[in-house]
């Protein structure tokens, strides 16, 4: 589903948590004269942090003329500007940000943030019978770049119904000076879309020769041969935060070889790793790389070389030296072997992929020593080659149809093994049998927190089991979630599992429970609940 591409998909807290005082105009009263005996300094505190929490500064401005000279006078505050000639929607209009529609309100931003650092976003889109010419927009948007060296966070966003045209008119001939305080950097299309190095050659270009602060970017549905543009630049080896999201094509690992100081990487496609299939090193011509084909499939890739060169010179293992925190939407085991990764903290992995050319890495051989949090899906076993000695946390989804499948990949993750995956935190989504889930709980004494999550109810057996003190000794809390059809027998499948739950909790095996939880169709039944969280167990 189309969305519009508002509000920054990183940061900011919603106005809801907010009271209603900040949403509405205000009524000033005789009492908001009291704040005028409030040092200035006390005034500006309270605004900062408003700020920070992204209360919005328009209204405040009308409680009294201290408050508004103050925030008028505050450049920090008005530091936050959005520019859009488009038709804007409601959720571009919340929070600290300055959304300017209109001419003047911009002009006034600029001017009232003097030299203080800024954070511009630029959008455009949906384009309508009444939207501006191209040149219009274009100079809006000049408005707020001719303090460019000021801005700290440049935002671009592209809302659905905005042809490439349009953006290319709009983007191409704006951006002439320099961002010499730029440090991050986001571009994002609510929708794929190519052709944007033409609308924005001209940008990165600038950041390459006059940024030297960038350290994170963010591109969503940008297209792989923009990214391969972008990785030509010289600011590409020093980020330290990359974010990939939307729709691409697999890209190679290779493409982040030399980001030596990259702490940070999310991509929500596949990721090859295989070194016979890598790029040619940063330093190759443009053409070579697009020329690499790295968006076939590895089994195609096997039959011919690439660009002409059959050799793996100057072709290595991808090395990140520095990344704590990876998430990528596919890989293969085998590719994730490829990966030099020492560092790495937190692993998710949406799709373990099955690798019908490599050999899958044996059991318990891939190592990763610093891994903490690991949450990975998938379809086969193959994943029992992970080793993380320090994983404390591990959500695990088998995502098969036949039971038998299922039981099997238990069978074979948690086979007992010294090195095997013992995490004291577990999320299991499986359709095994009852059977191999005990199984594997019983191979967990180390498990404080059990989160199980079943297509099929439960037997008796899996609740005999977690009464036993033989079986997760260790446990304080255990929550199980189910999905069930509304139908006649619903009602007598819900009292079952309350009164098996029941008997979980009086077992003298759980009095160590601080939480004791079924979930079913989303909504929570708590039989135990935290005494520091203000409830005992009744």
């Amino acid at each position: 589903m189309q969305t519009h591409l508002g509000r920054l998909p990183c940061t900011r807290a919603q106005n809801a948590k907010y009271p209603p005082l900040l949403h509405t105009p205000m009524i000033v009263s005789k009492k908001a004269g009291l704040l005028s005996l409030l040092p200035d300094e006390i005034l500006q505190m309270i605004l900062e942090v408003l700020h920070r929490e992204d209360c919005p500064m328009t209204p405040i401005m009308g409680v009294c003329k201290t408050l508004k000279i103050l925030i008028i006078n505050s450049p920090r505050l008005w530091r936050r500007i959005l520019v859009s000639v488009d038709l804007m929607p409601p959720s571009l209009q919340t929070g600290s940000t300055m959304s300017c529609g209109g001419e003047n309100l911009l002009r006034n931003c600029v001017e009232r943030v003097r030299s203080a650092p800024i954070e511009a976003t630029l959008v455009i889109g949906q384009i309508t019978s009444d939207s501006p010419a191209a040149s219009v927009r274009a100079e809006r948007y000049k408005i707020v770049l001719q303090k460019s060296s000021q801005i700290t966070f440049l935002c671009l966003i592209i809302n659905p119904g905005t042809p490439i045209s349009e953006v290319v008119e709009s983007f191409q001939h704006i951006f002439t000076s320099g961002f010499e305080a730029l440090e991050s950097l986001m571009i994002a299309s609510a929708v794929p879309l190519s052709g944007l190095i033409k609308a924005f050659s001209g940008l990165l270009d600038l950041i390459n020769t006059t940024s030297t602060k960038l350290r994170s970017l963010y591109l969503e549905n940008v297209s792989k041969e923009f990214v391969m543009e972008v990785r030509q630049r010289e600011f590409w080896k020093a980020l330290s935060r990359v974010t990939l999201k939307g729709e691409y094509q697999p890209l190679h690992a290779m493409v982040f070889d030399q980001c030596n100081k990259l702490d940070f990487l999310s991509f929500t496609g596949e990721l090859h790793a295989n070194r016979e299939d890598a790029p040619f090193p940063v330093g190759a011509t443009a053409t070579q790389l697009q020329n690499n084909a790295l968006s076939q499939p590895l089994h195609t890739m096997q039959d011919r070389p690439l660009s002409g060169d059959t050799s793996n010179e100057g072709r290595h293992d991808v090395q990140l030296p520095n990344l704590q925190w990876l998430r990528v939407g596919a890989i293969t085991m085998h590719g994730l072997s490829q990966l030099v990764i020492p560092r790495v903290r937190f692993l998710v992995i949406q799709t373990a992929l099955r690798d019908y050319v490599k050999d899958t890495p044996a059991p318990h051989s891939v190592i990763f020593p610093e891994v903490e949090v690991l949450h990975i899906s998938s379809i086969h076993s193959h994943i029992a080659c992970i080793v993380a000695p320090k994983l404390q946390t591990l959500c695990l989804q088998v995502q098969v149809l036949k039971k038998a499948d299922a039981n099997g990949i238990l069978d074979r993750v948690f086979d007992g093994h010294p090195t095997m995956l013992t995490p004291k935190n577990l999320s299991l989504s499986s359709l095994a049998h009852d059977k191999y889930i005990i199984s594997v709980l019983k191979k967990q004494s180390q498990l404080e927190i059990v989160t199980l999550i079943m297509q099929d109810l439960p037997k008796k057996a899996l609740f005999e089991a977690l009464k036993k003190p033989t079986v997760l000794p260790r446990l304080s809390s255990f929550t199980l979630e189910l999905q069930s059809n509304a139908d006649k027998g619903l009602e007598k499948r819900q009292r079952f599992i309350t009164e098996r739950m029941e008997e979980v909790k009086a077992a003298p095996a759980r009095q160590r429970l601080n939480w004791l939880s079924t979930k079913w169709n989303g909504v929570d039944q708590i039989f135990v609940q935290c005494e520091v969280c203000g409830s005992v167990k009744p």
